[in-house]
């Protein structure tokens, strides 16, 4: 008896019910897997990769569906004799099945009823099982993932409201990076130096983008890369060091000079009567050579910067010239031809410093308005600018700093005003310069407590990630930044 065979258009008609059944249920628990993935991004608010969330629901789909379908739902010959003697076969079919290899005569004649009443009836007539409870699930499973995934990712759970902004934040994300790529794009800078601001601001991206979700996490990431850039910059230009270093010597002050101002014109003439001297005096030679490298020895800078190489590489030549013991002629031309090169490299490492430089500025200029755009503070002007000498912004001439504080508030701890015993009596300027605010913004001066905040908050972050704040500590910072960011 081909059993098969009866049972194929049964069977197909269950196959199909089995697997509706099956996807519905896999769907259900993808989009419940996508749910708690989102829901854990809110809670450390930070917006999961659209690729993870497909990846997560795609997997824990094809894993439920494989489990729910051949471990439960796979129309097996017992299952489908089951459903079609609930037709009102009278479990005729079950009996056939389980008596299909009896050789008896009983079990003949029933096996032969039980195919002629399995003639009499179609597979339509088989009611489908589908369960309401399944798809209601499936259904609610759905909406919440859509929910959760739709909700804005500065959403504080547990009660807290819901910023409104996140589309403004977005914007001014995108624009300041599109900004500071742009601006990279027109730089004349080397590779070296293209590399490392093109790594800094793609890592500034990711933390914008992936791990900071409110304004002051933003801003606090802005004032973080500031600080990176200004480590970069302060790494980068040595010509301050090495200018300084130089001046320190009777015979190469003026070139220690015009290196440290930048002034290609100052360096070329501080080299020609360098040249000059040498001429006139060729025992000079080892003396400047010497003189060099002991410059460079006090600086302290890196053997590989341009600057200390190029300096380096004429000292080597002085000596060789030295050493060769040339007269007349000879000298001059060797001398020439190695004051040639030295002013060559000396002026193009200039030149790739004041380019670093130059482009460092544009990126702090801009990392600096997108961090008052974030803060929504007006755009202040930097110390200095429209004031007094010596005056913070936004102070009238004559009146005393604010101690650093933001609005230029003098200090309350241990001071009194209107007793004759505050601001302006005994302790005077030197008071207000030892109680100075350690966390200042150094472009905006005198600035809103969002400024300061976001400084702090920098910071924060900083240690956070060195591993330096204990967890009872954490806890307590995050509560105090949440407070802040909610107010």
């Amino acid at each position: 008896m081909d059993i098969k065979s009866l049972f194929a258009s049964f069977r197909r008609r269950l196959l199909l019910e089995s697997l509706v059944r099956t996807s519905v249920i896999s769907l259900t628990a993808g989009a419940a897997a996508v749910f708690f993935v989102s829901f854990a991004g809110h809670i450390a608010r930070t917006a999961p990769h659209t690729g993870l969330l497909w990846g997560v629901s795609g997997g824990v789909f094809a894993v439920t569906f494989a489990l729910v379908f051949f471990i439960g739902m796979r129309p097996t010959e017992k299952k489908v004799a089951q459903r079609i003697d609930r037709i009102g076969l009278q479990e005729r079919i079950g009996t056939m099945l389980e008596y299909r290899a009896d050789p008896t005569e009983i079990a003949r004649i029933q096996r032969t009823d039980a195919v002629h009443h399995l003639g009499r009836v179609l597979p339509e007539q088989m009611p489908w099982n589908f369960r309401r409870k399944e798809f209601v699930l499936c259904l609610v499973s759905l909406c919440l993932a859509v929910l959760m995934l739709l909700l804005p990712y500065d959403f504080r759970l547990f009660g807290v409201t819901v910023r409104a902004d996140a589309g403004e934040q977005a914007q001014i994300v995108r624009e300041l990076i599109e900004e500071l790529r742009e601006n990279l794009r027109q730089s004349e800078l080397e590779k070296a130096e293209r590399e490392a601001l093109e790594e800094l601001i793609r890592e500034l991206e990711e933390e914008l983008r992936e791990e900071a979700a409110s304004r002051l996490e933003q801003a606090a990431e802005m004032q973080e890369a500031a600080q990176d850039l200004q480590e970069m910059l302060e790494e980068g230009i040595t010509r301050d060091e090495i200018g300084e270093a130089l001046r320190q010597y009777d015979l190469t002050e003026k070139l220690g000079e015009a290196i440290r101002d930048g002034d290609s014109e100052a360096v070329s003439e501080a080299l020609d009567e360098l040249e000059n001297a040498l001429n006139e005096d060729p025992s000079k030679t080892g003396e400047l050579a010497d003189t060099l490298r002991r410059a460079l020895g006090e600086a302290g800078t890196d053997a590989e910067d341009p600057l200390h190489a190029a300096l380096e590489e004429f000292a080597s030549d002085l000596e060789k010239i030295e050493e060769q013991e040339l007269e007349g002629d000879a000298f001059s031309g060797e001398l020439s031809e190695a004051f040639d090169e030295a002013e060559e490299a000396i002026q193009s490492a200039l030149e790739r410093q004041a380019a670093l430089e130059e482009e460092i500025g544009r990126m702090q200029e801009a990392l600096e308005r997108s961090k008052d755009e974030m803060l929504d503070n007006e755009p202040g002007e930097k110390p200095g600018e429209g004031e007094g000498e010596g005056e913070m912004p936004g102070e009238m001439p004559g009146e005393m700093p604010g101690d650093g504080m933001p609005g230029g508030e003098p200090p309350q701890d241990g001071m009194q005003q209107g007793d004759g015993t505050g601001s302006g009596e005994a302790g005077g300027d030197d008071l207000y310069e030892r109680m100075t605010e350690p966390i200042y913004d150094p472009y905006s001066g005198s600035v809103a407590y969002g400024e300061v905040f976001a400084s702090y908050y920098a910071e924060y972050l900083d240690a956070l990630e060195s591993g330096d704040v204990p967890q009872e500590l954490q806890e307590i910072m995050d509560s105090y930044f949440d407070a802040l960011n909610e107010g």
